[in-house]
C-alpha cells in the first residue's frame, strides 16, 4: 500500500490541495541539466553556460554515468536530516568536469557535504563565507584542483528554491561518490507536514533508492505519498505505485521508492522527473501539546484542536498597476471571487485597488453576507483592471484606516474582529512614497490597531525583502506568488492557511529558574491558525536535576474568551532517549536552526547598525559552531590532508547513528574507506540565493 490511514488502516483520501511546497529538494549531483564538458586543466569554473546545446550536454554520457542515487531522510518530530548519496564513474581515459545545479529548498541548511575520490575522503568545512573565497583563491594560485561555485539567475530554480552551481572534476577510469546534507523543520499547513524531494537525474538510474523515516512524539494519523510531480504548477495526485509506506509503530512509519528501470522508463526516456512528495499528519488534542527535552535542549510543539474560528474583519488590497496587465490581473480577479465566497457569515470585509491612486469598494467593511459578497465580486469584475503606477503606501495607510474604522464603532457587530491585511503587489513603489524605509515607518506607525499584515509578491520585478520585513514587524508573513498557471490557487491557497484564526495575542510563558530565557526563539504569536502549528526551542540553564519541575503555560484569546494551557512535569519525564530518536541531538540542532532563521530575519528588519552587527555575529558564529551553510557562510573543500577524514564520512553532522539506522548505509560508508593516497578535489560550495522562511 501506499496511503495509510494510522487510526484505521484503511486508504486515505486527502482532497486537500498542495499549497506551496514545504519542500526538500536536491538534484542529482552532476547529472542535473547534464552539463557536462572535457576539462584536462587543474583549474575550472561552475560558471553557468546557457549556450551548451542538449547535444553538447550528452557529447559524453556514455563516458560520464550516474550509478546510483541513494536518498536517505530522517524525521524526527518534525526536523528532518536528509542525506543525499550519488556515484558517478568516468569511463575515459582523460578528466571529465562536470557541472551540476544543486537546488534545495529555502527552509534548509546544508549540514555536510563530502566526497569520496580514489579512495579518499574529503570533508568540507564551513567557515566566513569571504574566508572560504578567500582560501579557494590561494589553492587556486598554488595550481591545485578547485572549484568555484558561482551565482546562478533566481529564474533557473525551482519554486521556493536557492540555487548552488559546482564545478566537479572527475579522475581518468575512475569513480566518485558524493554526499549532501541537509536538515530542516517541516512546518504544518492545512492540516498536514510536507516533505518534498526532487529527483530528477535526466536519464535511467542503474540504482535508484528513496527511503524516508518518520518518527513523531504523538500517534501518526495518516501518511500518503503523491504520484510524481513534474512541475510545481501542477496539481498533486494521490497515490504512486512505485511507493510503499509501512508502519512501523503507531508513532512511526517507513516510507520507500525503489523504481526499476523498467519503472523509470515508464516516465519517458530520461527516467523519473519530478518531486517524490510525501504528506502526514499526527493527532492532535485541546492542550498545551508536546514537550521534548535532550541534553539541555527543549522543543515544545502547540497545535490545540477543538476550538472555534475567531470572526475577522479583513481588508483585500490589490495592486492594479500597468504591471498587473494581463495573466496577472485575470488570475488575481478569479482568485479574488474564490477567497470572497472563502468568507464566513460573521466575517466582515473591504477592497482597496491601488495603482498611482487608491479607490476603496465602500466607505466602511461589511459583513460577509451573501449580498455584499455578490456586491464584492462585481466591483471586482468592473474595476481590478491594470493601469498606472504603483502607491504602495496610500494603499496601505487606506486599509488600516478602515480597520481601525470598524474597530471604533462599538455598537458594531464586527468591532471586535480580529484585523487582518491581506496585500497583493508586482512591483516596486513607484509613485506617492517610494522609499522603503519610510513606507514600513508609516505602516507601523499607522497600525496601532495591531493588525497582521500579510503581503503576497507576484513574481520577481519587486523588492521582497520590503514585503517581508514591512510584514514581520505588522504580526504578518509574506510570500512570493510565482507567476505560473497556477498562480490564483496559490492565492487561495494561501489565504485558506490564514483565514481561520483559533486563537490570537499567543504567548508561551517558561519557568526563568529553568530555562534560559536568553536562549529561547520567537514565544509570542499574532495568532494561531487552523491547521498550522507553534513551535518554540530553547536551551535549559545548566546543573539541573532529573527532578526539576518545568511548569509551561500558553495564554491566547479564542472566540469566546481567554485561555490559558498549562503543562508541568519533571525534566526527567520531558526528557527522550538518545536512543528512541531518529535525528542525533535533534532539539540542539532544531534550536540552532530557528536560531539562525530568527536572527536572519530580524537582520533584515532592523535599521540600527550596532544591532544589525550584533545579528549577524550571533548568526555567524551559530551557523559556524553547527556546521550550517547559510547566507553568511560557505563550504570549502581544498586538496590537503587537513581535510581527509578516515572515520565516519557523517560524523557531527547529526545522520542517525542509533535507532533506525539503515545497515545499507552503513555498509556504503564502509566500502568507501580510503584505500589510496591519490587526490584531486576542491570545491567551494556557496549559497547563492536565500529567501526568509516565513511562519505560514
Amino acid at each position: 500500500m501506499n496511503n495509510v490511514d494510522f487510526a484505521t488502516d484503511r486508504p486515505v483520501l486527502n482532497t486537500q490541495r498542495q499549497v506551496e511546497k514545504m519542500a526538500l529538494y536536491f538534484v542529482f549531483l552532476c547529472v542535473f541539466l547534464g552539463l557536462m564538458q572535457n576539462s584536462n586543466a587543474k583549474i575550472f569554473t561552475a560558471d553557468f553556460d546557457q549556450r551548451l546545446n542538449r547535444e553538447r550536454r550528452n557529447e559524453h554520457n556514455e563516458e560520464l554515468i550516474p550509478l546510483s542515487l541513494l536518498i536517505t531522510s530522517k524525521i524526527s518530530s518534525r526536523f528532518a536530516n536528509t542525506l543525499v548519496t550519488s556515484t558517478l564513474q568516468n569511463k575515459s581515459p582523460d578528466d571529465r568536469e562536470a557541472k551540476f545545479v544543486v537546488q534545495l529548498p529555502e527552509t534548509a541548511f546544508i549540514s555536510n557535504f563530502s566526497m569520496v575520490v580514489k579512495g579518499k575522503r574529503y570533508i568540507a568545512r564551513v567557515k566566513e563565507k569571504n574566508a572560504a573565497k578567500m582560501e579557494y583563491e590561494e589553492a587556486k594560485n598554488k595550481s591545485l584542483n578547485t572549484g568555484l561555485v558561482s551565482y546562478s539567475k533566481s529564474q533557473l530554480a525551482l519554486r521556493g528554491m536557492d540555487v548552488f552551481e559546482i564545478a566537479i572534476n572527475v579522475a581518468p577510469r575512475s569513480t566518485a561518490v558524493f554526499y549532501l546534507n541537509y536538515q530542516q523543520l517541516l512546518l504544518r499547513r492545512k492540516g498536514f507536514y510536507e516533505q518534498t524531494i526532487s529527483i530528477r537525474p535526466k536519464q535511467i538510474v542503474p540504482v535508484l533508492n528513496v527511503t524516508v523515516d518518520v518518527e513523531e512524539p504523538q500517534d501518526l494519523s495518516h501518511v500518503e505519498v503523491m504520484k510524481i510531480r513534474k512541475d510545481p504548477s501542477d496539481v498533486l495526485e494521490k497515490g504512486n505505485p512505485s511507493a510503499a509506506v509501512t508502519q512501523t509503530s503507531p508513532k512511526s512509519a517507513r516510507v520507500t521508492y525503489n523504481p526499476s528501470e523498467t519503472e523509470q522508463r515508464k516516465h519517458g526516456n530520461a527516467g523519473v522527473d519530478g518531486d517524490l512528495i510525501i504528506q502526514y499528519d499526527v493527532h492532535h488534542e485541546n492542550n498545551a501539546g508536546v514537550i521534548q527535552v535532550l541534553d539541555s535542549f527543549f522543543v515544545q510543539y502547540f497545535s490545540p484542536s477543538g476550538l472555534n474560528p475567531l470572526p475577522k474583519n479583513v481588508v483585500f488590497v490589490i495592486d492594479i498597476s500597468g504591471s498587473m496587465q494581463g495573466q496577472k490581473i485575470e488570475q488575481t480577479r478569479q482568485a479574488m471571487f474564490t477567497i470572497l465566497s472563502q468568507l464566513r457569515s460573521d466575517d466582515s470585509f473591504n477592497i482597496v485597488l491601488f495603482n498611482g491612486d487608491t479607490v476603496k469598494w465602500r466607505p466602511s467593511t461589511s459583513l460577509a453576507t451573501g449580498d455584499n459578497i455578490q456586491a464584492g465580486k462585481n466591483f471586482v469584475i468592473q474595476s481590478v483592471k491594470a493601469g498606472g503606477s504603483t502607491n504602495i503606501n496610500d494603499a496601505l495607510l487606506l486599509a488600516l484606516n478602515l480597520l481601525g474604522d470598524i474597530a471604533r464603532q462599538g455598537d458594531s457587530l464586527a468591532a471586535d474582529n480580529f484585523p487582518m491585511v491581506l496585500f497583493l503587489t508586482d512591483g516596486e513603489p513607484t509613485a506617492g512614497v517610494v522609499n522603503g524605509q519610510q513606507i514600513r515607518a508609516n505602516i507601523l506607525e499607522a497600525n496601532t490597531l495591531k493588525a497582521s499584515v500579510f503581503s503576497l509578491g507576484f513574481g520577481f520585478n519587486l523588492n521582497m525583502d520590503l514585503l517581508t520585513a514591512l510584514s514581520a514587524e505588522n504580526g504578518g508573513a509574506a510570500r512570493r506568488i510565482y507567476p505560473d498557471k497556477d498562480a490564483a490557487s496559490q492565492l487561495e491557497g494561501f489565504f485558506d492557511e490564514i483565514s481561520t484564526p483559533l486563537l490570537v495575542r499567543v504567548r508561551f510563558e517558561y519557568p526563568q529558574d529553568v530555562v534560559d530565557i536568553t536562549q529561547v526563539t520567537a514565544t509570542e504569536f499574532s495568532q494561531y491558525n487552523n491547521g498550522s502549528e507553534l513551535v518554540v526551542s530553547g536551551k535549559l540553564k545548566e546543573g539541573l536535576s532529573d527532578s526539576r519541575l518545568m511548569p509551561v503555560n500558553v495564554r491566547g484569546i479564542s472566540s469566546i474568551k481567554p485561555v490559558s494551557y498549562s503543562l508541568t512535569h519533571t525534566l526527567q519525564n520531558l526528557t527522550v532517549s538518545s536512543d528512541e530518536v531518529l535525528v542525533e541531538n535533534f532539539p540542539e540542532r532544531l534550536w540552532a536552526y530557528m536560531k539562525i532563521k530568527e536572527l536572519l530575519l530580524n537582520l533584515l528588519v532592523t535599521e540600527n547598525l550596532e544591532e544589525k552587527a550584533r545579528l549577524k555575529s550571533e548568526a555567524l558564529n551559530i551557523s559556524l559552531k553547527y556546521k550550517f551553510v547559510t547566507p553568511l557562510t560557505s563550504f570549502v573543500v581544498v586538496e590537503s590532508d587537513s581535510y581527509l577524514k578516515d572515520d565516519n564520512i557523517l560524523e557531527g553532522t547529526s545522520v542517525v547513528v542509533g535507532k533506525g539506522a539503515d545497515s545499507r548505509n552503513r555498509a556504503t560508508s564502509a566500502a568507501c574507506k580510503p584505500q589510496s593516497t591519490e587526490s584531486l578535489i576542491v570545491v567551494t560550495l556557496f549559497l547563492v540565493r536565500y529567501s526568509f522562511i516565513s511562519l505560514y
